[in-house]
């Protein structure tokens, strides 16, 4: 039987505007390296689901999401804003609900094309307490290989040792997989991407087992500065 994992936030939302302060401040270093586009900006389509409790208590719907990035040599930071609207896909007595979040990523390169990500994640809920908000810290690895000057696919894995719920109660260690793919077809300023994301945190209250898991599919074009 399938249980299910998470996303991350409550009312972090202003730490996320910040996101794309930082983003637009390296928009302007990045214009020193004019031979390589580094800042990037995206929009995106996106179809995501909910789980708590257990596999049948759940929520689906689209959205769409507002992304940044800039890369260095070695170094980078990423940054997103989301926002969707869920409806239930089995039980009709669930709500419908809305959930807004963000995310802020840094990565330095260790060896190769392996890297060491660190990032913050979260997620606020309306109507309050129709799902929970969440936040949690994730820690883990980043593999992005570049098949061509046009072209490029990542993985990450990491894991969320500190989480935070508006609900109350507390989970171990959770459990984030992502997978991206980005190609320019002209290798010019603007390209198309497209991502995958799993979370996945087995929470409990009082003794009893509440696991959270979001998944979440996006489609998009990006330009690159």
């Amino acid at each position: 039987m399938s249980r299910p994992g998470v996303w991350l936030q409550p009312g972090h939302l202003s730490c996320f505007r910040g996101c794309l302060v930082i983003a637009l401040t390296a928009w302007a270093a990045a214009e020193v390296g004019a031979q390589e586009r580094r800042f990037h900006v995206g929009l995106a389509g996106s179809h995501a689901t909910n789980n708590e409790a257990s596999a049948d208590n759940r929520q689906s719907g689209f959205g769409g999401s507002l992304t940044a990035r800039f890369g260095a040599e070695r170094w980078g930071v990423e940054a997103e804003l989301n926002v969707r609207s869920l409806s239930p896909s089995e039980d009709e007595t669930l709500e419908d609900l809305s959930i807004r979040g963000g995310a802020l990523r840094g990565h330095y390169g260790v060896w190769r094309d392996l890297d060491v990500e660190v990032g913050l994640e979260s997620r606020t809920i309306d109507p309050e307490l129709a799902a929970q908000d969440v936040a949690g810290l994730l820690v883990g690895l980043r593999y992005e290989v570049p098949f061509a000057s046009i072209a490029s696919m990542r993985i990450r894995g990491a894991a969320i040792p500190l989480t935070w719920f508006n609900g109350g109660g507390d989970s171990g260690i959770g459990v984030a997989v992502g997978l991206a793919a980005r190609i320019r077809p002209t290798a010019g300023r603007w390209g198309l991407f497209g991502e995958y994301d799993f979370r996945r945190l087995d929470r409990s209250v009082q003794g009893i087992d509440v696991p959270i898991q979001f998944e979440s599919v996006r489609l998009g074009v990006e330009l690159g500065f």
